[in-house]
Parts: structure tokens; sequence; C-alpha cells
């Protein structure tokens, strides 16, 4: 019930015309409008679980919680985490993909969307864009790319005590 609310003020909000349906530049001036707000959210969840396992990975990093090493570890992860999701939505946000997004919300194929059919498709579209599996993938990318400016901060500061 709260995500039909919530989608029907997107509607309202992005049916600029008024005239019951969102066509293609509604729709993609919807959709660059949430994934540019999904980058902090979904970077922030990325974050937390990268900083959650480096924490629990290994004793040498259990005294992390109160230092400054592990601040600076932080930072690293979410630049990392917010460089990786403002590339994959901007990818997502190409004319190509948008379209794709498209013809997968717009089930009758008349070019545009009713309400109902926004409803109904997009949080199954942005589920199937933005869920599990591609986080899961992000969040790889985001551990390759900052294991080793992780493990270069823990012992340049280790080595110094």
């Amino acid at each position: 019930r709260q995500l039909r609310a919530r989608l029907q003020m997107i509607w309202d909000e992005y049916d600029i015309d008024g005239n019951g349906i969102l066509d293609k530049k509604e729709l993609f001036s919807l959709m660059r409008d949430y994934f540019k707000r999904a980058v902090p959210v979904y970077a922030g969840v990325i974050e937390k679980r990268r900083m959650q396992r480096l924490i629990a990975k290994d004793r040498k990093y259990s005294n992390l919680r109160a230092s400054t090493r592990l601040a600076r570890i932080r930072k690293v992860v979410r630049k990392a985490c917010m460089r990786r999701m403002k590339a994959y939505f901007a990818a997502l946000c190409k004319k190509k993909n948008m379209q794709k997004l498209f013809e997968e919300m717009d089930n009758d194929g008349n070019e545009c969307l009713d309400k109902e059919e926004f409803i109904v498709s997009f949080a199954e579209v942005i589920s199937k864009r933005c869920g599990d599996d591609s986080m899961k993938l992000i969040q790889r990318m985001v551990f390759e790319e900052t294991e080793p400016l992780v493990v270069r901060i823990y012992y340049k500061d280790a080595l110094r005590k």
C-alpha cells in the first residue's frame, strides 16, 4: 500500500501535462531523476555491507572501530561506492537502456504508460535492474577496487607503530 501510494505521488509529479499517461519524455525524466536520487542510497547500502564484511573478515581489522584508520578506510570505500553507483545508473540512463526500460514497462505496446501500467511495472523493473543481483555485482567490484587500498592503509599505519 505504501509503495502504491508513493508511486501515485511520483506519477502525479511526472504526468506534467496531466493527460493521464506518461510518454517517453516524461518517463525518461522520471527515471533519470530516480536514478540520480538513488545513487547515495544504494552506495550507502553497499558501503555498509563492505565495512561490515571488512570488520568481520579478519581479526586484524577488529580494532578498527575507533581508529582514524577506519575513517580513512571508510572514505576510500565510500568514494568507490559512489563512483560505481554513478557509473551504473549513468549507464541505465543512456537512451538505448531507457528505451529498453520503457519497453519493459509498456505492457500494451502503445508507446505510453497509463497510471496502472506504471504502478504495476515500475517496481518490477526497478527491482530487476537494481535488485540484489545487480547490487552484489557492484559490491564485488567495490571490494576488488578497495581491497588493495584498505590493505595499504592498514599496514601503513601498523608499520608506523
